[in-house]
């Protein structure tokens, strides 16, 4: 091979490790495919909502017989079971925290967070944990449980935390 096709074969080397580390950092959507994470678009099969907060006082929404109960005891409200319906469809991620605000994002989330889990026909689909709202408050810090990074969550057509959607 001549040096014209090394330096060929070497720039394109080059190229295909920077799209394929591009790639792998989330920037193309690697890791937001894997995570692709909170929102569940059809909603219609999610039979149980459990959600606990980090001082281990727990909430579970069940769907018992047709019926949604809170905790087994008590009916859940139809209004609030529309609205944590409609957020958990409209869920959906901003963006990756950025690197200056990661371990500050970290250390929120394992200070304060609700861990959420959403079951569709008896089985886990979403596991993840809400944390704060972002400075600018138009944002909710999340990240999936058996995730590497945080992200900004926002619900499509509201401005705010997302936060008080899950007690």
């Amino acid at each position: 091979m001549n040096k014209k096709g090394t330096l060929w074969m070497l720039i394109l080397l080059l190229l295909l490790s920077g799209l394929y580390w591009t790639w792998s950092q989330g920037y193309l959507g690697g890791e937001a495919r894997t995570e692709q994470l909170f929102g569940v678009e059809d909603t219609t099969g999610i039979n149980k909502i459990y959600m606990v907060n980090k001082l281990g006082e727990a909430v579970t929404l069940e769907n018992i017989y047709g019926q949604w109960m809170v905790n087994g005891k008590y009916q859940a409200s139809s209004a609030w079971l529309n609205q944590m319906f409609k957020t958990i469809m409209r869920l959906q991620v901003k963006g990756p925290v950025s690197g200056p605000a990661w371990n500050t994002v970290i250390r929120q989330l394992a200070q304060k967070h609700v861990k959420v889990e959403i079951y569709k026909e008896g089985e886990k689909i979403r596991s993840f944990f809400v944390g704060g709202g972002t400075p600018n408050g138009k944002g909710t810090y999340m990240m999936v449980e058996e995730g590497k990074k945080p992200y900004i969550c926002e619900v499509a057509g509201f401005e705010g935390e997302v936060s008080h959607h899950f007690p």
